[in-house]
């Protein structure tokens, strides 16, 4: 039973007090969350209360190991970076495929083979006009 609802069967709710209705909507923002982010059982939308715990774990990490800022016990992102850019495996900037932090390797190229600003490295296509596959479905129907 949420928060609310006990406080319904209470008799002790007041919309004013904590801003949500009776099915958990907030009166000012029109959601399920309220001007900080958080539920009427006061989760934000990653299940983390305001001290950080978590609602499942009730621990600072999640189910996967990683708390509200996203990083693991040993203080990496979910790529296995430090904040300060160095891999956890590699003890370097560079992953162990040979890409930082933000994707690229030593040469600026990402994994789909686009440099910093866009740029197909063998094309020198930028991104944004590279080709889309088509979809045949859209242009024949089957029988």
């Amino acid at each position: 039973m949420s928060r609310i609802s006990t406080l319904y069967q209470l008799g002790t709710y007041e919309e004013s007090e904590i801003g949500f209705d009776e099915s958990g909507i907030h009166s000012e923002t029109g959601t399920i969350f309220d001007l900080e982010g958080y539920d009427c059982e006061g989760f934000d939308e990653q299940d983390f209360d305001r001290d950080g715990i978590h609602r499942v774990t009730e621990t600072r990490f999640d189910r996967h190991g990683y708390d509200r800022e996203g990083r693991d016990m040993r203080n990496c992102d979910h790529q296995g970076f430090s904040p300060k850019g160095i891999h956890f495996a590699t003890n370097s900037a560079y992953d162990p495929e040979g890409y930082d932090w933000q994707g690229y390797d030593a040469e600026g190229i990402d994994r789909h083979g686009f440099d910093r600003d866009g740029f197909d490295f063998l094309t020198g296509i930028h991104r944004k006009y590279r080709p889309q596959p088509i979809d045949i479905s859209d242009y024949f129907q089957w029988a």
